[in-house]
């Protein structure tokens, strides 16, 4: 109320404003006293609307938590109905095809878990095959949903997406309002994609059950549970489906009383929940006489003292005009603050001292304002870039009003400031112009701190280079005039220093050939017999530590005073690291490069053959066997029994090119295949599923599928398998197999290829073995690289992209295995791979 009270007068540029003078008081006070009525009446309109409101919004939001906590519960109810029937799902998945007596038992199980679940059925192509319980279901075997309109969308979004959905409430054939859930029943081990759903578990809920249990009380204990039971009591809720044709589940009638709703969403549909209070919005609220009543005397007792203090006010005008009068005449800058921080009157002075910001000093404006204002047009230098923390400091300062303080400006004015507390809690200061007697002392400072930077400048220099050799892990040398060296800084290495101190280069690696040979290393001889600088000149470093390093020197010649010659001094670091590093890149690009040409070559040789078969077959007239037919039906030599045998001819000539097109996209797919696995490898998004598989029939398999390509080159396929179970996705432990026996009946010309098992313990080591060309020892650990090849040439004449290995060895260790080869020239190889062994029951009896 003080503000209201504080717009009848205020001291306004060092002067009093008055609504009218003491004489014509009680025209003002008629004026005011209308005034505060008409206020009074529009106050406390405002206060029981604020209040009315605040009520409905109370309501709402003690509603709107209900309704989510029942939502939440909702939620929690309906995601286990789909774990049951997902688990019930699986068991029937496992199960396979199952007759009604197992169907029976299985769901007894699910059902007794909860009372709230009414009856299960399994769905064949849209069909009821199987219920339970059976004597309350049994007319709805062989009911087909496909006749039901309201159920037949759910059902056969079921078949087509593969995905859980749930429908309700609906009325379900039992008569009953439920919610049904319905879980796709796949072939073991098969996707939604792959195995062609055609049988879906639906298991039907009581929804009347299901949303009193979601009213009952929790059985935490905290305060929850008896809030929760209050509101119970006091809501109408009801529940239905935002679909169309959806029942209602609880109170009809909630929907036509403004209900608060909350939507709540599952597989396959959106459910929404409807709450409202019983007796309707907004019934308890009454108006609060009492207190307003009570607010009423208040204000007319801040009126009362407001009259009193006004006429105190007016017999202290003089007093006020004449203080004015008097600050206006400071030379310097003068400003009071009230108790509440706000300005009251300030002079000219320092309105002149703080121009930028002029038009904020009005009376009644805080002090903090005025501050504000001032950082606005960036009227404080020392401000600048750091605002917020030098206005928390001033505002600190003059709270505190116990100290002297010195500003800058940004038009380089200086002030001093003096500012006390009065006795009534307010600021009153002094601002002082210290511009010249500040000059001059920034003169003398700056000064002083100029010799004061020469003198460390001095002293840097003088231990600059002792701190860069001691921290630095480059190291500085100096050699003399014969090049000898004869100082290194600590940095490096002992040995080193030992090795090269008082020789030459040439004299301290004359033992090493391939030293003198390497990189720069005579460019390096060159440029000191010139007695030229040098940059990064870089050789391999022998003799003074076991490895072979690589040094990165760079040198400047040194002359005395007649200019005469007088050494070199220098900088060294050890580059072993990264040079190494580049060579190994360069070598990996090199390998990569001709690897690319080689998938040039295996794309595009697949390619031609489809594209020129194809230009065969997409133009037949020009086949020998059609031009022979055509020239005989014109020349009229063709007869019946003659056009047979040369349609027949034509059917081979299309069947040949399309085999040798067949074979091309089979090899073409292959390759695409393998660039694939290995980019899925890479991402890490290759997914493994890993259980028990017994390797014989897996081992077996691959080698019939093999067994012609061995046939053809008259080469013995071996197979020696125990009954050894392994750890391993069978999917990609044949795609290893594969690519292993394929590589060593490609590259054995004679003799035999044998695949073998053995059991060492905790893993099963698999064994294939050829008698092929071999592979060279240094050429072992290469060849389950990406890129590196054993012989690029012989990899394009016997095709392939050299992936094979690559892939196989991630395959094999992302199972949790390793794999390993050992060959002779000429002899043949042995790859071995291992698997973790099966430790489970059924894996232990197989052995």
């Amino acid at each position: 109320m003080s503000a209201m009270f504080r717009a009848w007068f205020w001291p306004v540029g060092g002067q009093t404003f008055w609504v009218g003078d003491v004489r014509n008081l009680k025209t003002t006070n008629i004026f005011y006293g209308l005034a505060t009525c008409v206020a009074l009446a529009l106050f406390f309109f405002w206060l029981e609307s604020s209040r009315y409101k605040n009520f409905v919004d109370t309501e709402r939001h003690e509603a709107k938590l209900f309704a989510e906590d029942l939502s939440e519960n909702l939620e929690h109810a309906l995601f286990d109905f789909e774990l049951r029937a997902r688990g019930l799902t699986t068991a029937i998945e496992l199960s396979g095809d199952i007759g009604q007596d197992r169907f029976s038992h299985l769901a007894e199980r699910f059902k007794e878990l909860n009372s709230s679940i009414m009856n299960l059925a399994l769905v064949d192509h849209g069909i009821i095959k199987l219920v339970h319980p059976l004597e309350e279901n049994r007319d709805l075997v062989g009911y087909n949903l496909r006749n039901d309109e309201k159920q037949w969308p759910a059902v056969a979004h079921v078949y087509q997406t593969g995905q859980v959905t749930m429908q309700g409430p609906v009325l379900l054939l039992q008569g009953k309002r439920g919610m049904l859930v319905r879980t796709p029943v796949m072939a073991y081990g098969a996707s939604a994609s792959q195995s062609g759903i055609t049988k879906i578990v639906t298991v039907a809920v009581d929804a009347d059950a299901i949303l009193q249990d979601i009213l009952k009380l929790n059985s935490e204990p905290n305060e929850l549970p008896k809030r929760y039971n209050e509101l119970s009591k006091g809501y109408q809720v009801a529940l239905t489906t935002t679909q169309t044709g959806g029942d209602i589940v609880g109170d009809n009638g909630v929907f036509e009383n403004d209900p608060l709703i909350v939507y709540v969403s599952m597989p396959g549909t959106e459910l929404k929940l409807a709450v409202a209070p019983n007796a309707g919005w907004t019934t308890g609220y009454r108006v609060a006489w009492l207190t307003n009543l009570g607010l009423l005397f208040v204000v007319f007792t801040a009126v009362y003292v407001t009259y009193v203090l006004r006429r105190q006010r007016a017999e202290h005008n003089k007093v006020q005009l004449q203080l004015n009068t008097a600050i206006k005449t400071l030379p310097d800058g003068f400003v009071l603050y009230d108790s509440e921080d706000r300005l009251v009157v300030c002079n000219e002075k320092y309105k002149e001292i703080y121009k930028k910001s002029a038009d904020a000093l009005v009376p009644g404006t805080r002090h903090e304002d005025l501050l504000r204002a001032g950082l606005k047009v960036e009227q404080y230098a020392e401000a600048i870039g750091r605002e917020n923390e030098w206005l928390a400091q001033r505002l600190a300062s003059h709270k505190a009003a116990e100290s002297t303080i010195e500003q800058k400006l940004t038009d380089g004015r200086w002030l001093r400031i003096f500012e006390r507390k009065t006795p009534d809690g307010g600021r009153v200061g002094i601002w002082v112009d210290i511009t010249e007697s500040k000059r001059h002392q920034s003169e003398l400072e700056a000064s002083n701190a100029s010799l004061r930077h020469a003198l460390a400048q001095r002293d840097i220099a003088e231990k600059r280079f002792s701190n860069v050799a001691m921290l630095s892990k480059d190291w500085v040398w100096e050699a003399d005039k014969d090049l000898r060296f004869t100082f290194f800084s600590n940095s490096i290495q002992k040995k080193t220093a030992e090795f090269l101190i008082g020789k030459t280069r040439r004299e301290a690696y004359k033992d090493f050939p391939e030293v003198l040979e390497s990189t720069d290393f005579k460019r390096l001889e060159e440029k000191e017999q010139a007695r030229e600088p040098f940059r990064d000149a870089i050789y391999q470093a022998i003799g003074a530590t076991k490895d072979d390093k690589w040094i990165r020197t760079s040198g400047d010649p040194i002359f005395d005073e007649t200019g005469a010659f007088s050494g070199y001094r220098g900088v060294s670091s050890d580059i072993s690291d990264v040079y190494n590093a580049m060579r190994e890149a360069e070598a990996a690009n090199a390998a990569k490069t001709e690897f690319l040409n080689v998938m040039s070559h295996e794309l595009r040789t697949p390619l031609t053959v489809i594209l020129g078969f194809n230009a065969l077959l997409a133009k037949p007239e020009i086949l020998p066997s059609v031009k022979a037919l055509d020239a005989g039906i014109k020349d009229g030599s063709m007869t019946t029994e003659n056009v047979g045998q040369q349609v027949d001819l034509i059917k081979q000539d299309i069947a040949k090119y399309a085999k040798k097109m067949e074979i091309s996209g089979k090899h073409l797919l292959n390759l695409i295949n393998d660039i694939l696995d290995l980019a899925r490898i890479d991402a890490g998004k290759l997914q493994i599923d890993l259980g028990d598989v017994a390797l014989e029939p897996v081992i077996a398999s691959v080698a019939d599928q093999l067994s012609e390509t061995a046939r053809q080159k008259s080469l013995d396929l071996r197979v020696e398998v125990g009954a050894e179970v392994a750890v391993a996705d069978e999917l990609r432990l044949r795609q290893i197999l594969i690519n292993l026996v394929g590589n060593a009946l490609k590259f054995t010309e004679r003799g035999h290829v044998s695949i073998r098992t053995e059991s060492r313990g905790d893993t099963v080591a698999i064994l294939v073995e050829d008698s092929g060309r071999g592979i060279p020892k240094e050429k072992w650990d290469s060849i389950f690289g990406k890129f590196d090849q054993v012989d690029p040439s012989s990899t394009r004449e016997k095709g392939g992209t050299g992936l094979g290995l690559s892939i196989t060895r991630q395959l094999i260790e992302l199972q949790g295995g390793a794999v390993s080869v050992e060959s002779e020239v000429g002899v043949g190889s042995t790859f071995t791979f291992t698997l973790p062994a099966a430790t489970s029951d059924a894996a232990k009896h197989a052995s």
